[in-house]
Order: structure tokens, then sequence, then C-alpha cells
């Protein structure tokens, strides 16, 4: 075996207390000198050997030792613990959990063990030949990991815009801190998209730079890792058409659009007494007061929201307007859906408004590319 061979080492920690014989002096104690060390961040198990006075070992079976982690500075009990029992005669394991060190300071502390037969009475174990009842224990911080906080972003830069006569609208995140400073061979991130009735592309991206990359798109400081196609599915059509000239920003209006009623069930609901809304649209001569009459109707708690998206013709200067729906799982019918140009279907959005990415990649920045068909992601988290 060579010099550069590593090695590791399985072993218990083992530590000899001692139960004093009533009141006599017990001068054969055993001795500890041994360095004992608990790591943050992993469990750890110390044993402890319980003896008399001959070094014999105690049954302690129908006892209930307990250990306490002393701060050395305040004097402040940190952690309590009762030990667990082994099989073996006077030999029971206190176990440091990750979760019991988590808010403990690094360095030396102190603990005792006590064992009781009731809730009343604490006994002493002692540890040396002085009836010393406390030893040392080092608190070690080697393993302990500390994780890199959440990056977020909500607000997004647009480098393509159709209405400058750019083929798409297209945004980038931030450019957010990859982790390749933290020298992983296989260093991963995840990202969190938060949708707004999104349909389209998100591109995840990044480099490996040393400083900022460029924000734009298309540059070359970046590559790109995997493309996501999100799609929130919803309505978003009519043959009724309001137009009105010259183009302007109302919605148009007509003396009627010859509307009766229509009917919204909730798919979610399983009580058919309350899961279908009729709503009547008579009075309707404006596609604004179809949208108010559903967003006002509570819809059966089917989460459906009612807009108006409108295309405009500037050769014929002109401006046409349609209906939009968008909710969870619901499904349309009723005497007035022919004249909406709906169809009659059942409509469902992804059961998570979240979606997340998780990759692997060495990089030193990370951004996300965002391509909308229509709707918006209100947010972008990344975790490394």
């Amino acid at each position: 075996m060579s010099n550069g061979d590593n090695r590791l080492f399985l072993y218990e920690n083992v530590v000899d207390l001692a139960i004093s014989a009533g009141d006599l002096y017990v001068d054969n104690k055993p001795m500890n000198n041994k360095n004992l060390i608990a790591h943050k961040g992993i469990n750890n198990d110390i044993y402890f050997v319980i003896r008399n006075r001959d070094r014999k070992l105690q049954n302690v079976f129908s006892e209930t030792l307990r250990a306490y982690l002393i701060n050395p500075t305040t004097k402040a009990r940190v952690v309590s613990r009762i030990l667990e029992h082994t099989s073996e005669v006077g030999k029971v394991k206190l176990v440091l959990s990750a979760g019991d060190l988590a808010q403990v300071n690094p360095g030396l502390h102190h603990i005792y063990i006590t064992r009781s037969v009731d809730e009343l009475t604490d006994r002493p174990l002692f540890t040396d030949q002085n009836s010393s009842l406390q030893f040392d224990i080092q608190i070690s911080d080697q393993v302990s990991i500390q994780p890199i906080a959440t990056q977020s972003d909500t607000v997004f830069f647009q480098t393509q815009n159709t209405s400058t006569g750019d083929p798409a609208n297209v945004y980038v995140s931030d450019s957010m801190y990859g982790n390749l400073d933290r020298n992983f061979t296989n260093a991963q991130h995840t990202m969190a998209f938060y949708p707004a009735q999104y349909t389209g592309q998100v591109l995840v991206q990044a480099s490996s730079l040393s400083s900022a990359p460029s924000p734009e798109d298309d540059s070359d400081h970046w590559y790109t890792l995997s493309t996501l196609d999100i799609s929130h599915k919803y309505l978003a059509t009519g043959n009724v058409i309001i137009t009105e000239t010259p183009l302007g920003t109302s919605t148009g209006s007509v003396s009627s659009l010859g509307l009766t009623a229509l009917v919204i069930t909730d798919n979610e609901n399983s009580n058919v007494e309350t899961n279908t809304s009729t709503l009547s649209l008579a009075s309707a001569s404006t596609l604004n007061d179809v949208v108010t009459t559903i967003n006002l109707a509570a819809n059966t708690n089917a989460n459906v929201v009612a807009s108006i998206i409108s295309v405009e013709d500037t050769l014929l200067n002109t401006k046409t307007y349609q209906l939009k729906l968008a909710g969870m799982d619901y499904s349309i019918s009723g005497v007035s859906v022919a004249k909406l140009g709906l169809t009659v279907d059942t409509f469902k959005k992804p059961e998570s408004n979240i979606v997340t990415q998780t990759f692997q990649t060495n990089c030193n920045w990370v951004r996300a590319v965002i391509k909308p068909t229509s709707g918006t992601i209100s947010k972008v988290l990344l975790r490394n």
C-alpha cells in the first residue's frame, strides 16, 4: 500500500463512567483523557460504559440516563437528550443529531450524564478519580454546510419588442450567480418559474465568463441548457366581432350582442348542485359586459377569469375584440356558446402554477430567457 492511499476508520466513541458506592470515596474510577468531538451537519453516536468502583459493568436497563450539553461561557444548557439503551449490559448510546447541533456554536463545550429511576431524582455519573461530573466535548464545523441564499428576479429586461418591429417579444432575467466558485464536479442548480396564465417558451442558460455576461438574448456569452414549453390552456377566440373606427382604446359597442346565457361548470367541485353557474348575458352590448358578468358571478368556484384581447388592423383602421377565459379546470356550454365562437370543451391549466427545472453544470452565471405567446412570468428563483 502506497503512502498516497487514503484511509478511513470506523470506530465507536466510547467513554467510561462510574457509579459511586454510597458515600465512599472511590479512588479507582476510570480516567477519561480522550478528546471527544461531535460534528455539526451529521449524526454523532457516542457510547458510554457504566461501571462501579471495581470496574464491573452495571445493569442500568431500568434507569433513565440523560445527557446535558453546556455552553461553558454562558453556562446555558444548549442540548438535553435521553440516552438509548443498547443490548449490552452497562452500555448506552447518546445520539447528537444534525438538528441538535444546528444552533450550537463550534468550540469547546461541557457535557455531563445523570441517571434516574423516576422523574424526580437525578443521580450523578462520575468521569474521573476526583468525582468530577462533566467532561469536555469539541463541537466541530468541519462538515457544516450553509446553503447559498435563493436568488430572485421579478423585473425582466426586454430585448425584443414586436411594437418596434421585432418578430417576437423576448425578456431576460438578471444574471444570477452559478456555483462554479464552489468547485463542484457536477454543480446542481434548480430554477423555479412562476407563470401567470403563461403560454410560451423559457430557455435556461448559463455562462462561464468571469465577469457579468451580455444581457442580450442572442449573445454568444451564453449557452442554452434546456428549453421549457409552458402551456396554460385557456380559451381565446370568438366569432362575434365588435369593431370600432377609428382606432381607439375602448371595447366598442353595439345595441346588443344577441346573447342569452352561458354555462360554466367547475370540474374540481364534486357537488353537482353547486358546481354549475348559468349566467344571463341578454343585456350585454359589449364584451366588457360579458367579462363583468362572468367575473362577478363567482363562477362556481371554478377560478374562471374573463378578459378581453384585441387585434388591430392598421390597414383597415379597425380593432377586433375577443373574449378570453382562463381557469383551473372547467367546461363551458349554453345557448350563447356558438355566438361567442366558443367550443364546448373542458379546459384545464397545469396543476401547479410553479414550473421547476433542475440541472447540473459548472458555471459562473445563470439566467432565464422568456419568450411568451401570452401571459407573463411573474418571478424566477435560482437555488444552488
